[in-house]
């Protein structure tokens, strides 16, 4: 399963949990400035989070990244 929300006004990664058999997740171009909210995505294997403002807080906030080891 793929869900494709790029080019939308989301600030945050959340409500994903029932999606448990999402593989493809895109978010680029949104306002998203820190990875989380991926614990319950065991199968994601595809992640986009190009022109995002991830980063501005430093490494901090990509330790989401490690809730999701299918990355």
């Amino acid at each position: 399963m793929s869900l494709f929300l790029q080019e939308n006004c989301i600030e945050r990664i959340e409500g994903l949990e029932f999606c448990v058999k999402l593989r493809t997740l895109n978010l680029s171009n949104c306002l998203i400035s820190k990875v989380e909210g991926l614990g319950t995505l065991t199968t994601l294997d595809s992640l986009y989070l190009k022109h995002n403002r991830i980063g501005k807080n430093g490494v901090e906030d990509l330790v989401g990244l490690l809730e999701c080891p299918s990355l």
